[in-house]
């Protein structure tokens, strides 16, 4: 009885999820970010590591800005891929903006 039960709810939910009208969109976006350039190599070593934790949690001293050079501003022209669905319904009054958790598309 439980099982057939699941598989009534799994195949309701299945087929409510594929009720949907769908359409990929491409959204062009501008953007440009201003970087700090540090003047700092890359640890080599577990030691260099713990210097520089040790440096950016000393009190009384801002590290980041004694290795500071300067600042450089990098922008570019992007495409951001997105899904849009809608019931068979027609679209609701609520728009939810999901975002995956892992690897590189959108399933």
């Amino acid at each position: 009885m439980v099982k057939a039960l699941a598989a009534a709810a799994i195949a309701a939910l299945t087929s409510t999820a594929a009720a949907a009208r769908c359409q990929n969109l491409t959204i062009p976006v501008s953007i440009s970010a201003r970087n700090g350039e540090f003047n700092l190599a890359n640890p080599t070593s577990s030691i260099d590591a713990t210097n520089f934790a040790l440096r950016m949690a000393r009190q009384g001293h801002n590290y980041t800005d004694e290795i500071l050079n300067g600042y450089h501003t990098v922008s570019g022209d992007y495409n951001i891929s997105a899904t849009y669905c809608e019931p068979d319904a027609g679209p609701g009054k609520v728009v939810q903006v999901l975002t995956h958790g892992i690897g590189f598309d959108r399933r």
